[in-house]
């Protein structure tokens, strides 16, 4: 279609605002409802009165669909610009075309790749209007709230152009603020804040995020341009991730004025948060803490190959650890697993707890004065076996006994250590005791029972001034005692004697039973088996003389 001078006068008759626009960008021509509805343009750029997409929003807030073609016989562009009845959402994200936006948003807006949902049609669809209902039906079905704004050349005026229902059910859903209207409530500092944000992305044509908050309720919006003249506004409610922050937040105050150590770790083992008291017991700062394994720091108090048991852990557990500190040093500490489930709670995935109690810290030995101590321990204990050769072996039996009763038991490993380093020791006050006394084969008079009782508070004597890595001090005393009280030294009751030397106490007897004395022959196992169970609960641990039995009865031997 092209258009000749008998036709100029025509197209004053009509509704329909028409302009030519030159090769310039410049208004050539305007009939009369143009003049009538913008005033006389001729000569202006088009572009920067119109903008250079298929709709328009005058001063008033009126929407106009424009229709373009090109005038070949002319060389112009034809516009006719009419009066949209609704809002064509396919026209509102067309892409600029680059190299003809000379506002404000000709940087922002660049496409380069220079195409139009328009000018490049999606094959499955056989109509415009198809995929004009398509794009419609996803933009109000939308579950987040999303409104799309026009701006005014001066980008002081926002007019609303359409919104979607999730945008009209937002609590803080400000149209009203928008278009100026009055509020039943004050305007709030959130509508302020929201209309301002909107203004600045027209005039800058930059991007924006910004969360509003009113009372309990939080949103976060995103402004963004879509074209030279109109912006979404895309909302999210996210109340709910504000309060799990505002909770962290609190948790982590209210960890950081505890006095235990408190760390935290991921499903992977890695540590995510951590408090005050944790940098004064690892020796770090928190930030050489977070983001680390666990392993780098404490192992269990066991064997390494049972370091993981650590998180393998039901819901609350208490485990013995050892901590390596940053200067190389390492603290024992009991610590109180509690394992949170994520996948119960909503969570992103399951969470261990560690708490520390600052109470139970104490140094632990490096590995080789550890050897080093015990290797001393089995050299004392030689040295009894030497001025008592009837008994000789006799610790050592013990020894190996009472750490398997331990075991059995299911000790801790520093308990397991205090047994058998303790009942090698046990006997090691007969020092004191004449080598006579302790070799004759007859019955012993009453004082020299008197000067073989002494032992357990010679032996005493001697290792109480040893700072040694566990109380074996006690079990060497009290290896004697008895439940109902008629042991000696003390006369100790039930559990007055400490669980280590009830272990040791079993043990040694058993092993005193079925082994040769100056004064007898060896028993029979029977014999030690009917002894320990008819003095269970009154005169040995029940559940030591149990774990001792089962012990015997699995194949153990003392040599």
């Amino acid at each position: 279609m092209s258009l000749d001078e008998s036709t100029d006068f025509n197209l004053d008759l009509i509704d329909e605002a028409v302009m030519m626009v030159d090769n310039t960008g410049r208004i050539c021509f305007q009939n009369l409802s143009s003049r009538r509805y913008f005033g006389d343009v001729v000569g202006k750029e088009y572009e920067i009165l119109f903008g250079s997409s298929d709709m328009f929003i005058d001063d008033v807030g009126a929407v106009w669909s424009i229709s373009s073609y090109f005038d070949r016989n002319r060389f112009r562009d034809v516009k006719i610009l009419k009066k949209a009845n609704s809002i064509n959402i396919e026209s509102l994200i067309k892409k600029e075309k680059p190299g003809r936006s000379t506002d404000i948003f000709e940087e922002s807006q660049k496409n380069p790749y220079g195409y139009s949902l328009s000018a490049t049609r999606i094959r499955h669809f056989e109509t415009d209007s198809e995929l004009n209902r398509l794009f419609r039906k996803a933009f109000e079905e939308q579950f987040i709230g999303a409104a799309i704004f026009s701006v005014d050349r001066t980008c002081e005026r926002i007019t609303p152009l359409a919104k979607n229902l999730a945008f009209e059910l937002n609590r803080l859903a400000r149209l009203p603020v928008v278009e100026g209207l009055a509020l039943e409530r004050p305007i709030s500092k959130a509508d302020h804040l929201y209309l301002q944000a909107l203004k600045r992305v027209a005039r800058t044509g930059r991007q924006e995020t910004i969360v509003l908050s009113e009372e309990a309720y939080h949103e976060e919006v995103c402004i963004r341009p879509i074209s030279s003249r109109e912006l979404v506004s895309i909302h999210r409610e996210i109340t709910a991730e504000i309060n799990t922050r505002i909770e962290l937040a609190t948790a982590k105050s209210i960890i950081d004025t505890v006095d235990q150590a408190v760390i935290c770790t991921d499903e992977k083992g890695m540590i995510i948060l951590s408090n005050r008291a944790a940098e004064k017991l690892f020796g770090r700062k928190r930030d050489q803490i977070i983001g680390r394994e666990v392993f780098n720091f404490m192992e269990a108090r066991c064997s390494r190959s049972e370091d993981r048991l650590i998180t393998n852990v039901s819901r609350v557990d208490k485990r013995s650890v050892i901590v390596t500190r940053s200067d190389g040093s390492r603290v024992e500490v009991e610590a109180l697993v509690t394992k949170i489930d994520g996948s119960q709670s909503g969570g992103p995935g399951a969470r261990t707890v560690y708490s520390f109690a600052e109470s139970n810290f104490h140094h632990v030995l490096p590995e080789s004065t550890e050897r080093t101590i015990k290797s001393l321990i089995e050299t004392l204990s030689t040295v009894v076996e030497v001025r008592d050769p009837y008994t000789a072996g006799h610790q050592r039996r013990v020894s190996k006994l009472a750490t398997a009763i331990a075991t059995e038991m299911g000790l801790n490993s520093d308990q397991i250590d205090t047994v058998r380093e303790g009942a090698l020791l046990h006997d090691i006050g007969k020092i004191s005791v004449p080598t006579e006394i302790l070799s004759k084969p007859g019955r012993l008079t009453e004082n020299e029972w008197f000067l073989i009782q002494s032992h357990s508070e010679a032996g005493f004597e001697m290792l109480e001034r040893i700072e040694l890595p566990w109380p074996v001090s006690s079990i060497v005393r009290q290896h004697h005692e008895r439940l109902d009280g008629s042991g000696y030294p003390q006369g100790l009751r039930g559990k007055e004697i400490p669980i280590e030397t009830r272990i040791v106490t079993v043990a040694d007897v058993f092993e005193a039973i079925v082994s040769h004395r100056p004064y007898r022959p060896a028993h029979e196992t029977s014999a030690a088996i009917t002894e320990l169970t008819e003095g269970a609960g009154k005169l040995y641990d029940p559940d030591v003389v149990d774990c001792c039995l089962s012990v015997v009865g699995s194949g153990f031997s003392l040599d």
